[in-house]
């Protein structure tokens, strides 16, 4: 009926002939060619092998149909016209009940000769049933697969009712689970609801056939990795490189024997279990990994942390020197420099502006020097942090002030709420934003004539309930990348000789350490940079404006002054009033 067309004719007649029965079926269909004859019995042989085939068909009917007459010791015969039609014959013996029972002298059937008969009936009986239950109709399982089963799944998408069934059969037989799929489309539902350990997909299939299906399937995030075994008849290299193009994992080529579907079946579902496995060990290790790369990268910060506080110390005991020993003689400068300008009257009037000139040139010097030792004592000795509830808007105004002049020509914006406060010293976290400002306007000293418009921002943002976050953004010349790491370290700078000594953020550093705060900074050369202070936000209960005596942590003890940076610090004073 398949290749007889509407309207065509499909006879059936049996008969007997002596001790056989004789069984035709013949149509006025279409036919077949003569050199096809002698193929047509042979497993998975069909006349269309395109890929969209028009016929749905694996190629096992006639096969079967062989098998099965004779496996009764009967023939089956062929005879077909191209474009006329087809006949086939079935010759089959009769299978016949026993002849009158032998009975014995005494009218009782032979108990050899009843077993005997018995058994044969119980044969034909048995073979009748098999012959039954075979041709039931096929009911494909769907969605009835139970998810939960630890069973391996396969789903088997297959046009041909009969491959498809003994496809089942064998695989069940395996220990695996089984959905069935009757053509591409449901397949593709099918695979994405499932998600089988192995998919098993006929090359030539209506609608959406195997090479199309496996493109599919690839593309789909849940069965891109899942093996994929395309079963074909198609001998020739061409359609299996393009399977292999679409992610085809093996073949299984028609006619196949049981023990090879099995092989190849189960040698995928291993192969796709150790990817599995080797999935779960890959994840444990990235995770390992990751865990290792976290430790060393601690190990590396703790030891880049003790090798920056050996280093600070170093510093400290030589700076402590430093600034003793520059004290003492700087007092004496000072006091000679005040004594001639007592004198610039006594001083001819035609030399007087040269004198002036000196003397100021000296004052000068004097003040850098000054700067330097004063930077250098905040470095090395620190003051103890006596905490108290600060405005941080306040202390961001402060520091505006103090420069004020340096900010002449920088559009300077600030973005800190009147509620922001953070609990420390006034006058260090005012030294810290004192620094970054001045850094950030130094940053933007090259900007004049560029077109850029020159900016600073002090921003604040509350970080829990914990710190608050200050940031001081600008537009400038920004900070080389192999920079970043080094802009902390006391005395790095790369600024000309006699802009400064490279002490200024290691002085915010290490202020905003004693505050159990810290410093970050971000910086896209030639664009911009952002430094970040992290503030701890005022003890709770703390009254405005007292202080925290005696709750120091993390900064050296107060002590009191060498004779000679009093000195100094006295001197320093008058002089700049």
């Amino acid at each position: 009926m398949k290749f007889t067309p509407a309207g065509g004719e499909v006879s059936l007649s049996a008969a007997v002939e002596g001790r056989h029965l004789i069984l035709e079926v013949e149509d006025n269909g279409a036919g077949m060619k003569e050199e096809q004859l002698d193929s047509v019995f042979e497993r998975f042989w069909q006349a269309d092998t395109s890929a969209a085939k028009k016929h749905n068909g694996a190629g096992i009917g006639l096969a079967l149909v062989k098998s099965l007459t004779e496996s009764m010791e009967g023939t089956v015969a062929i005879e077909s016209e191209y474009g006329k039609g087809t006949k086939f014959t079935i010759c089959v013996p009769l299978l016949s009940l026993p002849d009158e029972a032998e009975v014995t002298a005494d009218g009782t059937e032979d108990p050899l000769t009843r077993v005997h008969n018995e058994a044969r009936i119980r044969g034909a009986l048995g073979m009748a049933e098999n012959r039954r239950s075979s041709s039931e109709p096929f009911v494909a399982v769907g969605s009835s697969v139970d998810g939960s089963s630890s069973r391996e799944l396969v789903l088997i998408a297959e046009d041909e009712s009969g491959l498809r069934r003994f496809l089942k059969g064998e695989i069940e037989e395996m220990g695996c689970g089984v959905v069935e799929a009757s053509d591409g489309t449901e397949g593709w539902e099918l695979a994405r609801q499932f998600e089988p350990q192995l998919i098993i997909l006929d090359y030539m299939m209506p609608g959406m056939d195997g090479i199309t299906l496996t493109q599919r399937l690839r593309q789909n995030d849940s069965t891109s990795q899942v093996p994929i075994l395309l079963v074909t008849a198609a001998a020739d290299e061409t359609p299996r490189i393009h399977a292999l193009e679409a992610g085809v994992s093996d073949f299984l080529t028609k006619p196949f024997t049981t023990a090879e579907l099995r092989l190849r079946v189960r040698n995928l579902l291993d192969r796709q279990k150790y990817q599995r496995e080797l999935g779960v060990i890959n994840q444990e290790l990235r995770v390992a990994v990751d865990e290792r790369d976290v430790a060393l990268e601690e190990i590396k910060e703790n030891e880049a942390r003790l090798l920056q506080a050996e280093t600070l110390s170093s510093l400290g005991r030589m700076s402590a020197g430093i600034v003793h020993e520059v004290n003492n003689p700087m007092n004496y400068v000072k006091t000679a420099l005040h004594a001639l300008r007592m004198y610039a009257d006594d001083v001819e009037e035609k030399e007087r502006e040269d004198f002036e000139e000196t003397v100021a040139d000296a004052e000068e010097g004097v003040n850098r020097v000054i700067r330097i030792v004063s930077d250098l004592r905040s470095f090395t000795k620190g003051e103890a942090v006596m905490k108290e509830d600060i405005s941080l808007s306040e202390t961001v105004e402060n520091a505006r002030r103090l420069l004020a002049g340096e900010l002449k020509g920088i559009a300077f914006r600030v973005d800190v709420p009147e509620d922001h406060r953070v609990g420390g010293n006034a006058n260090q976290l005012c030294q810290v934003m004192v620094n970054l400002i001045q850094n950030s306007a130094q940053a933007l000293e090259g900007t004049t004539g560029t077109g850029i418009e020159p900016r600073i921002t002090v921003s604040s943002t509350l970080v829990g309930e914990d710190y608050v976050k200050v940031q001081v953004q600008d537009n400038g010349s920004g900070i080389a990348e192999e920079d970043l790491d080094h802009v902390f370290d006391p005395f790095f700078t790369k600024k000309e000789v006699g802009a400064g000594m490279g002490l200024g953020l290691s002085i915010c550093h290490r202020i905003l350490e004693s505050h159990d705060g810290r410093i970050e900074v971000e910086s896209d050369p030639g664009r911009s940079t952002v430094f970040s202070v992290f503030i701890p936000q005022p003890w709770q209960g703390l009254p405005d404006g007292e202080d925290l005596a005696g709750t120091v942590r993390g900064a050296p003890p107060e002590g009191p002054l060498d004779e000679a940076e009093a000195d100094t610090a006295d001197l320093q004073q008058a002089w700049e009033k």
